[in-house]
């Protein structure tokens, strides 16, 4: 994870374009920062800023800050391979859903949460201060070296705090471990477990 510079971006923000699902989100410089036009937190189009890179190779993803200090990360990303083998290009991440703001997987939405899904594996030395009521670990198949052993940290962390843990599965590159509708039941379900947990008092 990096400050957005013209160092570490590795995306086309020269006016580059890409439409999907009837949104088209434009990619652009105003100065020394970089910007996406795309749809907000109420599914109207927007300017907003890029604040951080996040990954390198194969692809660089990039995270937004919306009101509150949270920290969102698009759901367009560049593909950093060269261009021969498909890369160097933008592409939506869930391609095979129709997602919009209302949607939990939609990139304004808590399950793209920078602070909330993403802090704890790829980024060192954070320390979290909050009065977490669980924890989601995300395991991304083709970032093999992060995705091994993340189960044996989710029962450790469990034990070390007493927070329940939630893990789910996906891939960014490959569509055949990834599945949408499985995701959105797991979260589905840990946020339920989350909330009877809360109503019942208990932590």
């Amino acid at each position: 994870m990096q400050h957005a510079t013209a160092e570490t971006v590795r995306g086309n923000f020269e006016g580059a374009k890409l439409t999907f699902d009837g949104v088209t989100s434009s990619f652009f410089r105003r100065d020394d920062k970089f910007f996406v036009r795309t749809d907000g937190p109420d599914g109207k189009l927007a300017d907003f800023e890029v604040k951080y890179t996040f990954g390198v190779e194969p692809l660089q993803q990039y995270l937004v800050e919306l009101p509150g200090g949270r920290l969102q990360a698009l759901a367009v990303s560049w593909d950093a391979r060269p261009k021969e083998q498909g890369g160097q290009r933008w592409f939506r991440q869930y391609p095979e859903e129709k997602l919009d703001f209302r949607d939990e997987l939609h990139w304004t939405r808590r399950a793209q949460n920078w602070n909330f899904m993403c802090a704890d594996c790829h980024s060192s030395q954070i320390v979290k201060r909050y009065d977490a009521d669980g924890f989601l670990v995300h395991s991304v198949k083709s970032c093999n070296s992060f995705s091994a052993g993340q189960l044996m940290i989710l029962r450790e962390v469990e034990n070390r705090t007493g927070k329940p843990g939630g893990f789910i599965e996906s891939d960014l590159v490959d569509p055949r471990y990834f599945s949408a509708a499985n995701i959105k039941n797991r979260l589905e379900s840990y946020f339920q477990m989350i909330e009877q947990k809360r109503s019942g008092g208990a932590r």
